[in-house]
């Protein structure tokens, strides 16, 4: 489904959201990065030195700020633990608890980092909040594994549920899991260079957190539904309801019917999770 035109209203309504104003936070503080990286040959007492100072403190105060707002957003991970390890697939469970595993060490160590920020010195805090990072860069790169399975490995269902499912919306999912494919290696890339393992220059990283931004604010605009689609959806749904309540098979008919669902439950949400509750994806 097409994403909505732009508007105040819509706008509005991002906004209320946590991940909608925390994604802006998120372009607003990559912004200021890449001009920080920009102006950093400014020689001094010019106007460029002047915007590299601004910018600076911009990207600390938001930096800080969404920082602060973090607090508790491992809790959604730990209670999907139970989830990732109920997968049929050995290596399907192994790499989603990997990936939730080394996010939840990411917030628990930042969480740590603000506390020293606020509590010591910012040396200290610092090393803290780069130990974090590199746990983000491990579940970023884990994510994009899980992505690139995703695409490889057929689900394990029933022929005939496969074949329930809408096929015109297969294409659209696929390019969904792709492009997270894309942000989760862009972000994995950004944790590293911000935890001083693969450094590349801050306006490069600036502009490489924009496009993740992007994406993210993208996730959660509202999307727009055509009146074929809406009209699509409103049949498949009749007609699971009448194959559920005239089926001869009682029990068996009704199974079958849950599957199918299930099925098309399960491929959608798993677009949408990627970096999971990631999203919660990913907090950088």
């Amino acid at each position: 489904m097409a994403r909505s035109e732009f508007s105040l209203d819509k706008l509005s309504r991002v906004l209320q959201s946590y991940e909608g104003r925390d994604k802006t936070a998120r372009l607003v503080q990559f912004a200021s990065r890449f001009v920080v990286g920009l102006t950093a040959q400014a020689s001094s007492r010019t106007f460029l030195r002047a915007v590299h100072g601004d910018a600076r403190k911009l990207l600390s105060a938001v930096t800080s700020a969404r920082r602060t707002y973090r607090i508790g957003r491992e809790l959604p991970i730990l209670l999907s633990f139970s989830s990732a390890i109920a997968q049929p697939k050995l290596m399907d469970a192994a790499l989603d608890f990997s990936k939730k595993a080394t996010l939840v060490m990411y917030f628990l160590t930042d969480h740590l980092g603000w506390l020293k920020q606020v509590l010591r010195d910012a040396k200290s805090a610092a090393s803290t909040i780069q130990r974090g990072l590199a746990w983000l860069a491990i579940s970023s790169f884990v994510s994009a594994i899980c992505g690139v399975r995703r695409l490889c490995v057929a689900p394990d269902v029933p022929s005939q549920a496969r074949a329930d499912i809408r096929s015109d919306l297969q294409p659209q999912k696929r390019t969904e899991v792709f492009v997270l494919i894309f942000r989760d290696c862009l972000l994995a890339f950004q944790a590293l260079h911000l935890a001083r393992i693969l450094e590349v220059g801050d306006s490069l990283v600036g502009i490489l957190g924009m496009v993740t931004s992007t994406i993210d604010i993208a996730r959660v605009w509202p999307v727009q539904r055509y009146p074929e689609q809406e009209k699509a959806a409103n049949t498949i749904n009749q007609d699971e309801s009448q194959q559920c309540a005239g089926s001869e098979f009682g029990e068996a008919g009704s199974t079958l019917s849950g599957q199918t669902s299930t099925t098309r439950e399960s491929f959608e949400s798993e677009v949408s999770e990627s970096t999971t509750v990631q999203t919660a994806d990913l907090q950088l």
